[in-house]
């Protein structure tokens, strides 16, 4: 009975002893499986349902919330949310969901394309996707949005390159836009008149900025160019009179790329130079080819070179009964009081500027005194005019 009794307290033993060894290893495997933080990051867009922030322990899966953009679609998470193994943040990546009635076509490397224009009926909020099927969009062709007028927004794509020449000129109901960060080329009058745009954000890697890109952008108020811009057409904002340029690099170390006239009449605020506004005003000396006013009804009469520098006037001949010898008159004394000329000046360097012609009824004007040229009229028409200058008193 003893000996029965004894096994009973062994087995009793053994049996606690497992236990605790059972638990200290179920404590030793735990104490091993550490919790970490996983946060989703919506990247612009709304939680409709779930958690944006959970504590999963190591090797276990997140759950990810379900979410929306208006105009996109999620097409991915960053970065896997299966087997945790440490704190991560997971973005949303989205994708527009492309307006209909955008028009593709093939660029020159056929994997890609880009869009060649659009529907007329196409206004308000345009979103253009970042692929056509399975091809990337890379470009926008020239004047494939010009003078949609009714647009008031566009998305570009994430992944375009480049904006052809007048893409969206004459876009006048455009207020914003937003250059993507792969864009390295904005083409000639690429937003050119488009008058309503408040707001333009260019993009680190810009490299080129083309003639007249902004022309006429006049509620436009200010803009950035980044330090990566290394060529800017002239004229590229030209007429955007209330414009403040805010430049990412000091005038001293300006690009020679940036042409004479870049910026047009717009003020610029140079790195280093942030309480200076600097302006420029070109003017440009004009030269006139001065024209007098003569009686188209008063003949001109060239007399000799004075040798002192006297205004000569002539005056109109009367009858006398002097002796035709021009030797035998006494020259007539001039007036020591003489009128001002009155010239009408014309620019040469417009040719365009029309001809302004005198007043119907001409005004006495003093001739002026000109160099004799030889002429090919016969004497008798010079000994008559001869008379006509020596017959004054």
């Amino acid at each position: 009975m003893e000996h029965r009794k004894h096994n009973l307290n062994i087995i009793l033993v053994f049996g606690i002893l497992f236990l605790v060894v059972t638990v200290l290893l179920l404590l030793v495997f735990f104490a091993g499986k550490k919790t970490y933080v996983v946060e989703f990051d919506l990247n612009g867009g709304t939680l409709v349902s779930g958690s944006l922030q959970q504590h999963i322990t190591q090797g276990q899966s997140a759950t990810p919330p379900v979410v929306h953009k208006d105009g996109a679609y999620l097409k991915e998470w960053s970065q896997p949310y299966n087997k945790i193994t440490k704190d991560v943040v997971i973005s949303a990546v989205w994708s527009s969901e492309t307006t209909p009635g955008i028009v593709y076509a093939n660029s020159t490397n056929q994997n890609f394309v880009e869009i060649a224009g659009a529907y007329k009926h196409i206004r308000g909020e345009v979103y253009l996707g970042d692929y056509y099927g399975e091809k990337k969009v890379l470009g926008i062709q020239d004047n494939a949005f010009a003078d949609y007028f009714e647009i008031t927004k566009i998305r570009l794509p994430d992944g375009l390159i480049h904006i052809g020449n007048g893409a969206f000129s004459g876009c006048t109901g455009l207020t914003a836009i937003e250059i993507p960060k792969a864009v390295t080329n904005i083409g000639a009058d690429a937003f050119s008149g488009c008058s309503s745009i408040e707001q333009i954000i260019l993009n680190d890697g810009l490299l080129e900025i083309g003639k007249g890109a902004f022309r006429n952008c006049t509620s436009l108020k200010e803009i950035v160019i980044p330090a990566s811009v290394l060529r800017i057409a002239n004229d590229a904002f030209d007429g955007c009179d209330d414009l403040i340029i805010k430049t990412s690099v000091s005038k001293e170390d300006m690009p020679e790329g940036w042409q004479d006239g870049w910026r047009g009449s717009a003020g610029v605020v140079w790195l280093g130079a942030e309480d200076v506004i600097e302006t420029e005003t070109e003017t440009e000396e004009e030269t006139f080819i001065k024209f007098p006013i003569h009686d188209p009804f008063r003949p001109v009469i060239r007399p000799p070179k004075p040798t002192t520098e006297e205004s000569v006037e002539v005056e109109e001949p009367e009858e006398s009964n002097q002796p035709d010898d021009p030797e035998d008159v006494t020259e007539t004394e001039t007036e020591s009081t003489t009128e001002e000329e009155t010239f009408i000046k014309f620019p040469i360097r417009d040719p365009l500027r029309p001809v302004i012609r005198p007043t119907d009824t001409p005004t006495e004007e003093s001739v002026e005194v000109e160099e004799p040229e030889e002429s090919d009229q016969p004497d008798g028409i010079k000994q008559s005019v001869s008379k006509e200058l020596t017959t004054g008193e």
